[in-house]
C-alpha cells in the first residue's frame, strides 16, 4: 500500500499525527499538506510516501 491508496479521513489523521508527533520537517511537511491543493497534495504523498505511510501505521497500531 501507498499514501496515494489512503482515503481522505487516513490521510488526515496521518498528518495531524505528523504535525503533533512528528520532528521540524515532517510537522513543517504536514502543515503543506493541509495548504495545498489537490495536485500538490498528491505531488507531497508520491515524494515522502514513506513518511505518511509511517504515520498511517502509526494510527493504526494505536486503533487495536
Amino acid at each position: 500500500m501507498k499514501a496515494t491508496d489512503l482515503t481522505d479521513e487516513q490521510l488526515y489523521h496521518a498528518a495531524k499525527t505528523m504535525f503533533a508527533y512528528g520532528g521540524g520537517f515532517a510537522s513543517a511537511l504536514s502543515e503543506a499538506f493541509f495548504k495545498a491543493d489537490s495536485s500538490n497534495k498528491r505531488k507531497l504523498l508520491v515524494a515522502f510516501d514513506e513518511l505518511f505511510m509511517r504515520y498511517h501505521r502509526w494510527n493504526v497500531e494505536d486503533n487495536k
